[in-house]
């Protein structure tokens, strides 16, 4: 599902639904189907403790009526009780057997559990019941996008646009099913349409910049990218001094600071040197794990670990919002690599586990990326995938990994050397990889930073791979030396691996 924005216009109408409500069970109070619908507005509003009492109400004044039962489910979904919502839906389709709302949102828990097959099967039978209800066609589409079936969810967002063009989920996530599909262009007219609608839709803006740079098309990308203030969970800093517009700086102090992942601060942080060229003095805040790494970059005055007390500036910048000041395109990345360099020294336990008999190639994996981004189950893979690695002749496996449960599979690599625990920051995976003949990794912050370092990296992508590796393409713009295995279908890490496997036996090293 996409994301959405606050809508000030839907909240005014909600609050006067919850008044009108209110009023008519004031008037009326023995009468369930007003205590629902105001339990059901409620919770909308976020009001679950009140919604709850509401529909204890409705129960007691009549236990067998299924819309009691169905707003439980929709309550118990809202605090995240799945088991509860399956419950309650199945007393609402047991007291109200034709209906087709308890299915559909039974189908909607089961998706949220996972269980892909079988919310997908639920709302093919509430679609026997009614076939043509574009919600639950819809809803099936969604199964099918989160199951990777983009054909199968690409004909159900297409079948609810036949019978209602305008309808904006649909049209989003076609263009989501079109973009993961490589079809940009497609994917790009899904977005167009919803902003000819609604100029200031957000989400379609988003999603539409996401599909451009995928493209290639940074001209027209960059701009749109600039929506993920008002698209997402990011919101811009609140910082009485103005945005940096690009111009010459004659000496102001700008602060750059990060604003999503690792290896989005890693890939970006190469637009310092640019700036103090303008003739400023740039104050770089960054994640902590990054800091001590990038006090030594060019271009860097000062550098601040995020939650410090900043110093006074003049004008700011997010790390991500200097391509577009720079005009970048895919002709004028500025990929002068190395732009960051690893520490001489580091502590000796980590440069003893990094030693390996002569004649001996050594590798570095990483096969899982931050487990609570959203997308990573599907840019990562299992440890376990590497395996065919470690049946090569005059291979080492040093295994980069950090970070929970990724962290945890190294069992599954025999005889890989286990570095993680020795890592303390990027600064000390700077030190390992400087050290390293090669490294491969799923789409994580280690192969920005392999990147970065201008260390032979080779990345291993999902199907539908991060706008910034572009299509088709087995290198990048953004890093000379690293090249890129994608998947030749959605989860195929087999094959992927195996293409991996090949090119080290053949020498390509």
């Amino acid at each position: 599902m996409p994301a959405s924005a606050p809508d000030p216009q839907g909240e005014a109408a909600l609050d006067r639904t919850i008044e009108a409500l209110g009023g008519a069970l004031e008037r009326e109070p023995t009468r369930p189907e007003l205590a629902v619908a105001l339990a059901g507005a409620l919770r909308a509003k976020g009001l679950l403790t009140e919604a709850g009492e509401l529909l204890a109400l409705a129960l007691a004044l009549r236990p067998d009526f299924a819309a009691t039962h169905l707003e439980l489910g929709n309550l118990a979904r809202a605090k995240g009780d799945s088991l509860g919502a399956l419950g309650a839906y199945e007393r609402a389709a047991t007291h109200a057997p034709e209906a087709i709302e308890p299915l559909g949102n039974r189908a909607l828990v089961l998706k949220d559990l996972g269980k892909l097959d079988e919310a997908a099967s639920t709302l093919e039978a509430a679609l026997a019941r009614a076939p043509g209800n574009v919600e639950l066609i819809y809803n099936l589409g969604n199964c099918r996008y989160a199951a990777d079936d983009f054909d199968g969810a690409a004909t159900s967002f297409e079948a609810v646009l036949a019978q209602a063009p305008d309808h904006c989920n649909a049209l989003i996530n076609l263009g989501l099913v079109r973009r993961d599909q490589g079809r940009t262009d497609d994917a790009v007219s899904c977005f167009d349409r919803i902003i000819a609608l609604r100029p200031e839709h957000p989400v379609a803006h988003w999603n539409r910049a996401l599909a451009l740079l995928l493209a290639g098309d940074f001209e027209r990308g960059w701009p749109d990218y600039e929506w993920r203030w008002r698209a997402t969970g990011m919101r811009p800093r609140d910082f009485a001094a103005p945005l940096w517009d690009g111009k010459t700086l004659d000496g102001r102090t700008i602060l750059l600071h990060a604003e999503q992942g690792l290896g989005d601060s890693i890939q970006f942080v190469r637009y310092a040197p640019k700036v103090a060229a303008l003739g400023g003095r740039v104050v770089l805040e960054v994640q902590p794990t990054l800091a001590r790494l990038l006090e030594a970059m060019p271009g860097v005055d000062h550098v601040i670990r995020q939650g410090e007390v900043l110093p006074a500036f003049d004008c700011h910048a997010p790390l991500m919002s200097l391509p577009a000041l720079f005009g970048t395109t895919t002709d004028s990345v500025p990929a002068n690599v190395p732009y960051l360099a690893a520490p001489d020294r580091t502590k000796s336990a980590l440069a003893d586990a990094l030693a390996a008999p002569a004649g001996v190639k050594r590798i570095g994996v990483v096969w899982g990326g931050n487990p609570a981004r959203q997308g990573d189950a599907a840019r990562s893979c299992r440890a376990r995938d590497l395996r065919p690695l470690t049946t090569l002749r005059d291979v080492r496996l040093f295994s980069l990994q950090k970070g929970g449960p990724h962290q945890e599979q190294i069992g599954d690599l025999p005889d890989a050397i286990e570095l993680g625990p020795l890592l303390d920051d990027m600064a000390d995976t700077a030190f390992a990889i400087s050290r390293l003949d090669l490294v491969i990794s799923v789409d994580t912050a280690t192969a920005h930073l392999a990147g970065a370092l201008g260390k032979p990296v080779w990345t291993m992508l999902a199907f539908a791979a991060d706008w910034r590796y572009l299509l088709r393409r087995s290198d990048s713009p953004w890093y000379p030396t690293m090249t890129l295995y994608r998947q030749e279908r959605s989860g195929d890490w087999a094959g992927v691996v195996e293409r991996v496997r090949a090119a080290l036996a053949s020498g390509l090293l």
